[in-house]
């Protein structure tokens, strides 16, 4: 508020007395202009009079004294005649003529140059006025200097009485301004304020906040930005939440499993050979998909740390693919369901051999893992000039439009309790993105999910 009202009261007072200083220097420009035009014209008359009829005549000397009461008689202004010695011979003030002390630096001018000469100049007794000079000649001869002397004082009088009303002006003006900045920062300030307020409620975990944004100026704009960010803010929050109760979950099944059978095979004899079996087989897996979770964790974490380390290598992408279609047939024959591989002879890409086949693997286990008994997946590796392309498609129940763009988020799980620590798919997508390449889900309800990487290929 200080900023705004201090910048515009110097806005005005800069303008205004740049303004009112240009006025007065024009108004001052013009009163003087006018003042020698008027005192020129007259100066002009006299000395041309005086050159056509005087200045041939017999004794001219003698009569140039009282020309100056003649010629003054015809103007206001003070007409005072020098002789070729710079000696006062005529006023038409009618003071006593008396020897002056120092010559007139018009008169002095005048005499040297012999031309016409204007001068401002301030009298001793404080006055000011305006000096026009005109050389006297007779038969070619300077003679003497005709001098006409008009006071400044009425016009000085007028600038001064028009400068105070600038000046009052000014003032009306900054203080006009003054209260309209007042207000403009009042309106400005006063919303800044409470979202302000508002914002230190949200920082301090209070989230039923509401930014008002009844104006379309920047305000406004900044407390729709700031709901939105609410709005995603909460979005995440009820992530995490969602995040926390299921990555729980996901610990304490497994646990649950592996304490249940140790738990049974420390009360089960050593020769029931097939229980030992069992529980030792469920314990591993139980053992696996607790590293599973929590390689993806560490995974996250590496990435958002930016710690993730890329060794670029030239990578034959086909072969890469098709191990991975190696390492899940078995698990896909166990839950009754074909991968259908189609790929294009060595196709070479740029990247990290282990990263893309995690990204692989973990494509294949959710097309396995959300697809029912019986359906096919598919899998093709193309050549697509400059890119090398992988697809894995399942006849799964599809990804609802509403959630798609979001699956590759942190956390994010949607509706599906089959969904893990939700993230794979994001951890799929950065790996892809460190690789300087695409990641894109298409999918239809009831139709399936597809899933397009395209990775740029190697020279």
């Amino acid at each position: 508020r200080k900023r705004i009202i201090l910048t515009y009261g110097l806005l005005i007072a800069l303008l205004g007395a740049l303004v009112g200083a240009t006025l007065i220097f024009t108004l001052k420009t013009f009163y003087l202009n006018n003042i020698t035009a008027m005192v020129r014209v007259q100066a002009e008359q006299d000395s041309s009079f005086f050159q056509n009829y005087q200045a041939n005549q017999p004794n001219v000397l003698s009569h140039l004294g009282n020309l100056a009461t003649q010629f003054g008689t015809e103007t206001k202004a003070r007409v005072q005649i020098f002789n070729d010695q710079g000696q006062l011979i005529g006023d038409s003030n009618n003071v006593i003529l008396t020897p002056i002390s120092t010559l007139p630096i018009d008169i002095q001018r005048s005499l040297q140059s012999q031309k016409e000469t204007v001068t401002q100049m301030t009298f001793p007794n404080g006055e000011p006025v305006l000096s026009i000079s005109m050389p006297l000649f007779s038969n070619h001869h300077l003679i003497g200097v005709l001098r006409f002397v008009t006071s400044l004082l009425p016009m000085n009088e007028t600038i001064s009485t028009i400068s105070i009303g600038v000046v009052l002006f000014i003032v009306l003006a900054m203080a006009i301004t003054l209260a309209v900045s007042l207000l403009l920062a009042r309106t400005v300030v006063l919303p800044l304020r409470k979202m302000s307020e508002k914002a230190n409620k949200l920082a301090s975990g209070y989230r039923d906040v509401f930014f008002d944004a009844t104006t379309k100026d920047e305000v406004g704009q900044l407390a729709n930005a700031f709901n939105v960010a609410l709005q995603e803010l909460n979005r995440l929050d009820q992530i995490k939440k969602e995040f926390i109760h299921s990555i729980s979950h996901e610990l304490r099944t497994p646990l649950t499993s592996i304490k249940g059978f140790v738990v049974t095979l420390g009360y089960t004899n050593k020769d029931e050979e097939q229980i030992w079996r069992d529980g030792l087989r469920i314990i591993e897996q139980e053992t696996d998909r607790l590293s599973n979770l929590v390689d993806e964790l560490l995974d996250f974490n590496r990435l958002e740390a930016g710690q993730w380390v890329i060794r670029f290598n030239r990578v034959n992408l086909s072969e890469m693919v098709w191990n991975c279609v190696d390492l899940m047939q078995p698990r896909a024959e166990r839950q009754i369901m074909k991968i259908k591989l189609h790929s294009d002879k060595d196709v070479w890409v740029e990247g990290d051999y282990d990263r893309l086949k995690q990204v692989i693997l973990n494509l294949l286990d959710n097309s396995l893992k959300f697809s029912n008994s019986g359906s096919e997946i598919s899998v093709a590796v193309l050549s697509e000039e400059e890119y090398g392309v992988v697809t894995v498609g399942d006849n799964g129940p599809g990804i609802p439009h509403d959630i798609l763009p979001h699956v590759t988020e942190p956390f994010y799980r949607g509706t599906n309790a089959a969904a893990g620590s939700g993230l794979g798919l994001s951890i799929c997508n950065q790996i892809v993105e460190h690789h300087n390449g695409t990641f894109d889900i298409s999918s239809e309800l009831e139709k399936g999910t597809t899933v397009t990487i395209r990775l740029i290929q190697a020279c």
